[in-house]
C-alpha cells in the first residue's frame, strides 16, 4: 500500500508542479507533529526539520511553483505559509491576468475526499487546511473580482486531476 498515495510526485498525464509547496508544507507538519521520547529521535527531527527548511524553506519564492500552487484548485493558498511569497504569487496572477486581458485573449465543492486509511499520511494535514480554509472563506469580504472569487471558493478534490476539472 502506498502511504504517499494522495501526493503522487511525477506524471506525464498530471500536473505535479503545484505539488511540490503543499507535500513540503505537510511533510513539514508532519515531522512537526511527531511525538518523540527518545533523544536520538528528538535530534533527527530537529536535524530533519532543519535540512528541510536549509533546501526548501525558500520554495515558495518560486515563482512559478508559486503561482502554480495558487492556480491549482486543490491547494489555492492553503499550504503558503509565508504571507508574502502568497500575496506575490496572487499578485502576479492579476498581472497575468490583466495582460491577457489586454491582448485581447478571453478566459474562459467542497473537499470530499476519503479520510486516509493509513495512520501516516502526509495528506492528513491537507485535509485539515481543507476545513480551516473553507470555515475562513466564508467570512472573508475582499473584492469580487475573478481571482477573488476562485481563490475564496473551495478547494477542488485531492484527487481530482485540476487539468480535467478546467474542462468541465
Amino acid at each position: 500500500m502506498n502511504q504517499f498515495n494522495c501526493f503522487e510526485v511525477s506524471g506525464d498525464k498530471y500536473c505535479t508542479s503545484s505539488k511540490v509547496i503543499p507535500l513540503i508544507h505537510c511533510l513539514i507538519l508532519k515531522v512537526q507533529s511527531l511525538q518523540l521520547e527518545d533523544s536520538l529521535g528528538k535530534d533527527l527531527q530537529s536535524l530533519v526539520l532543519k535540512e528541510v527548511s536549509k533546501r526548501m524553506g525558500g520554495i515558495e519564492n518560486v515563482t512559478p511553483l508559486a503561482i502554480a500552487t495558487v492556480l491549482d484548485p486543490r491547494f489555492k493558498k492553503m499550504h503558503f505559509t509565508n504571507p508574502l511569497a502568497c500575496s506575490s504569487a496572487v499578485a502576479k496572477v492579476k498581472d497575468l491576468m490583466k495582460t491577457t486581458a489586454q491582448n485581447g485573449v478571453k478566459s474562459d465543492s467542497s473537499d470530499n475526499s476519503e479520510k486516509p486509511k493509513d495512520n501516516f499520511c502526509l495528506c492528513e494535514d491537507h485535509h485539515k487546511l481543507v476545513r480551516k480554509n473553507w470555515k475562513k472563506s466564508k467570512t472573508d469580504g475582499t473584492s469580487s473580482d475573478e481571482l477573488s472569487i476562485y481563490l475564496r471558493s473551495p478547494v477542488g478534490r485531492l484527487n481530482e486531476n485540476p487539468l480535467e476539472t478546467l474542462n468541465k
